[in-house]
Parts: structure tokens; sequence; C-alpha cells
């Protein structure tokens, strides 16, 4: 490069880092009036003219990341149908896939699988959800005399070691408190549920979903092909190679894992619930749900659920009885779940640490809510296959592949 396009260069790197302290300072000012949208996009209109500069490209793709983050947060309600019917959309594909291959029109076999679900979702918000809403909320509020009762059982033991350490009067001090906190927990709960049920915004959201959701489902069904063919033709050419392989490891890793676990989750919460029927255990459809959804939970999912029906048993008229007959039923079912089911409708695991998953497990929840517990493994093992291409990348580079300067 010679002396003038150097110059031109060094001013252009000036004018673009005058640019964006100005449009800095400019956003500061008047970001309360404005917002992100509106400063979003004129920080866009400002650094594209300059984007053959490698610096000035990794701005814009930074702004247009925080652009499209604050998007996603402000449309949240709006999107999450569409995010919800994409989920459906990404698991009823293969079926909907082996129906066109054996002739039924695309829509058609868009459709089939749509209905089935629709009404297996309709029977079980017609007969499943309203009992296990009753035993869940009935649970909850069983919490305070739950709590004194335990307390009744377990005093003579604490008194008689209360004796010999010095610890007496630890339950009459501590219990009160301990049952204002859950009384007070109890009726926020089902002061927030009459609300949120009176509430004509949360109905009418409601109503919105449940509308959208089946139509968006329907339709990203009938078109999930084209919307593949979509996305491929957008990547580059040159990185169509590598994306497709990548893309193909990931939706084949991402298939058997949330398919099977959603098919194991099922078969565990029905397996909890019929065998705490016939044990005859309080709140049976409760805890039976609880242990199918902590299923999703890798690790410590099992064990939650399982202390919690222990706690609900030890508090019932026969406690030792009932564990000596749940704690082989649990491990039958875990038995069955690990070696039995998870093996044929999972198949292979997302090949992460232990260690690994746990850390994700519990970090995911700080950033994500109830939510993070859900998704923490699917993520996890994305992530580890992005990197393994970045890896795969970086060792096919010159930069790696360039041989040790010579002494």
């Amino acid at each position: 490069m010679n002396e003038t396009g150097t110059s031109r260069l060094r001013g252009d790197l000036v004018l673009a880092f005058l640019l964006v302290l100005l449009f800095g300072a400019l956003a500061v000012a008047v970001r309360q009036a404005l917002g992100p949208l509106p400063l979003g996009l004129a920080a866009l209109y400002l650094l594209y003219p300059y984007r053959g500069q490698p610096l000035t490209l990794r701005l814009l793709l930074v702004v247009i990341m925080f652009l499209a983050l604050w998007i996603l947060r402000r449309l949240g309600p709006v999107l999450s149908p569409l995010f919800v019917a994409f989920i459906l959309a990404y698991f009823l594909d293969p079926l909907v896939a082996r129906l066109a291959r054996r002739g039924v029109p695309r829509s058609l076999a868009a459709a089939i699988p749509l209905v089935i679900v629709l009404a297996a979702a309709v029977l079980i918000f017609v007969f499943v959800v309203p009992p296990l809403v009753s035993e869940a909320l009935d649970l909850v509020g069983q919490l305070p005399t739950l709590l004194q009762e335990a307390a009744q059982r377990v005093d003579p033991l604490l008194r008689r070691w209360g004796a010999r350490f010095g610890t007496e009067g630890l339950l009459e001090r501590s219990l009160p408190r301990l049952s204002d906190a859950l009384r007070q927990i109890v009726s926020k709960l089902q002061g927030g549920m009459t609300l949120l049920g009176r509430g004509l915004q949360w109905l009418f959201a409601l109503l919105s979903f449940l509308i959208l959701t089946p139509v968006l489902t329907f339709y990203l069904l009938r078109d999930f092909t084209k919307i593949r063919a979509w996305i491929a033709g957008v990547v580059p050419l040159r990185w169509q190679s590598p994306a497709g392989s990548m893309a193909e490891e990931l939706d084949t890793l991402l298939s058997k894992y949330l398919r099977g676990q959603a098919i194991s989750a099922a078969l565990v919460g029905l397996e909890a619930i019929v065998a705490l029927s016939l044990l005859r255990i309080p709140y049976a459809l409760a805890l039976g749900a609880l242990t199918g959804l902590m299923n999703f939970v890798p690790i410590v999912g099992f064990w939650i659920s399982f202390v919690s029906v222990v706690l609900v048993v030890l508090l019932g008229h026969d406690p030792w009885m009932g564990l000596l007959r749940l704690v082989p039923v649990y491990v039958g079912i875990q038995f069955l779940d690990s070696y039995v089911v998870a093996p044929r409708v999972v198949g292979q695991r997302v090949g992460l640490h232990p260690a690994i998953i746990l850390l994700a497990v519990l970090a995911f929840p700080i950033y994500f809510g109830v939510f993070g517990v859900l998704i923490a493994v699917p993520a996890v093992a994305v992530i580890s296959v992005l990197l393994r291409g970045a890896m795969n990348a970086y060792r096919a580079s010159e930069f790696y592949r360039a041989s040790p300067p010579k002494s």
C-alpha cells in the first residue's frame, strides 16, 4: 500500500473513532428520550459506510447483537408463541417428513400430527390439569400443618439430644418463625393465583397464545423444508460446507436429546403417578408430575423429586413402612429409565463430563431462572459443538499449520 492509501486509511479510522465518541456522548445525553432502538439504528447508519475496516465491522456486529437482544426482550410476549411453535415444529418435523415421503401432501402431513397433539393437549388440560393444580395448591396450603406434625414427631428426639448437647428450646424458637414464613408464602401464592385468574390482560394473552401457537406451528411444519433451504442459502458459499456439517451435527444431537428426554420424562412421570397411587401416598398426581418434570434436570433432578416424596411419606400415618415401600419403587423407576428407556429413546448422551453438566445446571438458573435448568444441558451441548467446530477451523488455518521459524 502506498503512502496516500495509508494516510487515507488512517484518516478513515480516526474519523470512525471520532464518530463513535460523538455518538456515545449523544447517546448518553438523549438515551431517556429516544431509547435503544433509534440509537442503535443511528449507530448502524454512521458505521455502515466504514464496514470495510475490521474494527468498524466488529463494532457493527456488536451493535447488531445488542440491538437484536433488546428487540427480543421487548417483543418477548409477542414472540413467545412463535418460539413455542418453532419448538413444536422441530419436534414434529420428522413425522411430517416421513408422511410426505409416502405421498401425503405436505399440508395434510403437517395437519395430521398437529391435530393429534392438540387433541392430546385438550384432554390433558380437561382431565389432568384441574386435579393436578388442586393437589399442588392443597399440598402448598398444608405445608404449615405438615411442619407442625413433623415437629411433634421429632420433638422428643430433639429434647433428648438437647439435654446432651445443650440445645434445648431450639425447636420452640425456630418453629414459629418458619411457620409464619410458610404461611406468608402460601398466602402470596394463593393471592397471586387469584389475581392472575382475574386479570383480563392475562386472559387475552393466554387466548392469543393458544390461538396463535397452533396456526404458526402448522405453517412452520408446512414450510419447514423451505425455511431450512432459505437459511442454508443465506450462508456464504465458502462457509456452507463447514456450516452444513455443524448444523447436521447440532440437529442430530438436539433431536435425539430433546425428543428422547421428553419421552423419558413422560414415562417416568406416568410410572411415578401409578406407583404412588398404588402405594396410597398422598398427592400422588402432583408428586408424580414433579418426578417427571425433574427428569429433565440431570444428576440432581431425581434427588429433588425423591426427597420431596420422602418428606411427604415421613409425615404420613405409617412413615417407616411407607418409606420401605417407596425406596425400592423409586430405585426401580430410576433403573428402568437409566438402563432401559433412556438408551433406546435418547440414544447417545451429549458427550459432556458430569462435572460440566452439574456446573451448567447450577449456573444457568442464575441468569435464566427456572427455564435455565431445562435448557442448561442442551445449551452447553450446542456450545461444545460450536467450540469443536471453531477448534477444527483453527487447526486447519495457516496460522496453526505454519512451520516454526528456522533457527
